[in-house]
């Protein structure tokens, strides 16, 4: 492989690796429908709270969170899902 203008050594990557943290039980109310944009159809799903237990984790759901989604015309939906939880021992993450 060249790299600004030298030969280095390509290495196979890392493997990939994941552990189960958490599951997440989230209550939702209806979409609140935000309107047509360019991409496709943007919504807001609101969180109402929920619960997150796992071997890493433990705590709830804080109200105040939400998914941001944008409906696209071919029915995938792209989302951002910002939640903030917090711990069993008060810690906000």
């Amino acid at each position: 492989m060249v790299l600004g203008g030298l030969a280095v050594a390509a290495e196979p990557p890392l493997p990939l690796r994941s552990d189960y943290a958490f599951t997440a039980d989230v209550k939702v109310k209806a979409p609140v429908v935000v309107g047509q944009a360019p991409l496709g159809l943007r919504r807001f799903i609101p969180i109402t709270g929920g619960t997150v237990a796992g071997p890493m984790l433990k705590g709830r759901v804080v109200a105040g969170s939400g998914d941001w989604q944008v409906v696209r015309g071919d029915g995938v939906i792209s989302l951002e899902a910002r939640y903030t939880l917090e711990s069993d021992d008060g810690v906000r993450i």
